[in-house]
């Protein structure tokens, strides 16, 4: 026993997280691979939608977009589309562009 007559129990716990599950998907892209314009429909208004590398490094951004987004500026390769909800959600999908 310890010197000062304390004795501490320790009872190990997993981690989580909370899940929201979602019906059905919020976000749908309609064509990947991509040509000259991305096409999406959502459940949800879009707010903005941020274009990333798969390195991570931004692209381009663009607010209040409409269901189609053109492309035409990006080059090949893979990317990741942050979709940014007035709900404040944000969804994250990949596309490849060709």
């Amino acid at each position: 026993m310890p010197e000062n007559g304390r004795v501490f129990r320790f009872t190990p716990q997993n981690l989580s997280i909370s899940e929201t599950p979602l019906n059905g998907e919020i976000i749908e892209i309609l064509n990947n691979p991509v040509k000259n314009e991305l096409r999406y429909k959502s459940k949800e208004q879009v707010k903005s939608v941020r274009i990333f590398n798969i390195s991570g490094k931004y692209v381009k951004s663009i607010i209040d977009p409409t269901n189609s987004l053109k492309m035409e500026d990006i080059k090949s390769g893979l990317y990741l589309i942050v979709f940014e909800l007035d709900s404040d959600l944000k969804i994250t999908k990949r596309i490849l562009v060709d």
